[in-house]
């Protein structure tokens, strides 16, 4: 794991523990950006759970480690 895992992780970690501490002058809040679009994908109970299964291992929440993987595919060279 990089150093830039471990603050990145340890500062998710302080931002759940902190939930509803106000948020200081100048503080931009953002959900999503530019991620205006859904895409539904129907996975059967199995798939579901693998996948579920990676995301928890990885530290992710489900929706996040199924973006990258798209994300990471349409980056690649033809």
């Amino acid at each position: 794991m990089s150093e830039l895992d471990d603050v990145l992780r340890c500062e998710a970690e302080h931002a759940e523990q902190n939930k509803d501490a106000p948020s200081v002058p100048g503080t931009k809040v953002t959900r999503g950006h530019d991620r205006v679009r859904v895409l539904q994908v129907r996975l059967n109970e199995d798939e579901l759970a693998a996948v579920a299964g990676l995301a928890e291992a990885a530290k992710l929440p489900v929706s996040t480690l199924v973006r990258s993987w798209i994300l990471e595919r349409i980056q690649e060279p033809e």
